[in-house]
């Protein structure tokens, strides 16, 4: 009995053996397969970057053997190249300039009021000291004008009638100055902005005399209008109210609206719009004393300020920064001689100043 206990008891004692062997075997093979399952894990991202780089490749073998894929893939970068060559054609045949004009060029804002700069600074500090910029600007200019055509509408400012010689206006000077290939002379003594009885060689009538191979235009004018309209005749500012013919603001927006729709919208280049704020002058002072009537000049400058960048012109300001006004007896003395056109010098100082400022205008 004794016996049979005992053999019962090995026979327990082996299958225990035999079970630790079997958990000691199963932990071994579970610690295996784990670090298979981690080396599998991480060779994942391998086997993924094999499987991205293949089907770029592929591609470019199938494009290579079918003809017909390229050409799905062709067609758009020759549209690109075809249009440029065709806009480079247009710019070459119509005479555009090759100018790389400056994009959203800032708008000319007013820094300081006439009436507040005049206190602190004589016109001929400020005439002299924005002359010496702009002979430098135009010194270290690199840009070629040399096919840029420019029209310059307006007034006797522009045609120079008060010289003898009205080739010594600011328009021939202009065009040595920046080696331009034209600069159309649009200028007629006495003309108005505006129509009307007072009205004369109107511009809003002649701006169709503009040549279509212009690439800058500068519309220069309102002093006239400035030395005997009223109330009525100057119109008012506000847009829905200022579309009377035969009014300043009326004539004005139609005048640059005109420009607009012809030379751009209808065009078929770029062109670049420039309206000049002429200085300010004794003359509309001295009227406005004679017929209190008259309207004085600033609020011939607010329109123009108001109505030009809403088609596309950027302001040349001569009036706020106090170029050439008349009111300084020295300038008077010196360059414009009459209270309100310059003489030859006070003309090429003139041009340097629109020299400069469509240099600033390029990309150098």
């Amino acid at each position: 009995m004794k016996n049979k206990h005992r053999k019962v008891q090995i026979v327990e004692e082996i299958v225990i053996i035999i079970l630790l062997a079997l958990v000691v075997i199963l932990a071994v093979d579970l610690k295996k397969t784990k670090t298979a399952m981690n080396e599998l894990l991480t060779n994942e991202p391998a086997t993924e970057e094999v499987a991205v780089i293949e089907p770029e490749e592929e591609p470019q073998e199938e494009n290579t053997e079918q003809p017909a894929k390229e050409a799905v893939v062709q067609p758009p970068e020759e549209t690109t190249v075809s249009a440029n060559e065709v806009v480079a054609e247009e710019v070459t045949a119509s005479g555009n300039s090759v100018v790389n004009w400056i994009e959203n060029y800032p708008q000319t804002t007013v820094q300081m009021p006439l009436s507040e700069r005049v206190k602190l600074y004589s016109s001929y500090d400020d005439t002299m000291a924005t002359n010496a910029r702009d002979k430098e600007i135009i010194a270290n200019s690199t840009v070629d004008f040399s096919e840029v055509k420019i029209a310059c509408l307006g007034d006797s400012l522009t045609a120079a009638s008060n010289l003898s010689d009205t080739s010594l206006g600011y328009t021939n000077a202009l065009k040595e100055i920046l080696g331009a290939k034209e600069v159309y002379n649009l200028g007629i003594g006495g003309s108005t902005v505006m129509r009307g009885e007072m009205g004369a060689n109107p511009m809003v009538d002649r701006f169709g005399n503009i040549p279509k191979d212009t690439d800058i235009i500068i519309v220069f004018g309102s002093t006239n209008d400035c030395l005997f309209e009223n109330q009525w005749e100057f119109g008012h500012i506000e847009y829905d109210k200022r579309m009377t013919k035969g009014t300043f603001c009326g004539d004005f927006d139609e005048m640059l609206g005109g420009i607009k729709y012809s030379y751009i919208e209808n065009g078929d280049k770029k062109v670049k719009l420039l309206c000049v704020a002429p200085p300010a002058t004794i003359l509309n002072t001295r009227a406005r004393e004679e017929d209190p009537g008259v309207i004085e000049q600033s609020k011939f400058i607010d329109a123009i300020f108001e109505i030009a960048p809403a088609y596309g012109f950027e302001i040349i300001d001569l009036y706020h920064t106090n170029f050439l006004n008349s009111h300084d007896t020295r300038i008077e003395q010196e360059f414009v001689t009459d209270g309100v056109h310059p003489n030859e010098a006070g003309y090429y100082m003139l041009a340097e100043r629109l020299a400069s400022e469509i240099i600033l205008r390029c990309e150098q």
